[in-house]
C-alpha cells in the first residue's frame, strides 16, 4: 500500500505533537529537579550554620 499525501500529513501531525508532548516533560522534570536542588542546598546551608553556631 502506499501512504497518500493525507496519511503522511497525519503521521507528520502526530510525529510533532509527540515531540512536543516529550519536550514538555522535559521542561517539567528541569523545573522539578531544579526545586529538589535548591531545596538540598537550602537545607544543607542551615545544618552549617547550625554547626557553626556551637
Amino acid at each position: 500500500m502506499v501512504a497518500t499525501k493525507i496519511q503522511t500529513a497525519y503521521r507528520r501531525h502526530l510525529a510533532s505533537r509527540a515531540l512536543r508532548a516529550l519536550r514538555g516533560l522535559g521542561r517539567l522534570r528541569s523545573v522539578i529537579q531544579g526545586q529538589s536542588v535548591k531545596r538540598q542546598t537550602t537545607s544543607a546551608l542551615k545544618c552549617m550554620q547550625t554547626l557553626d553556631y556551637l
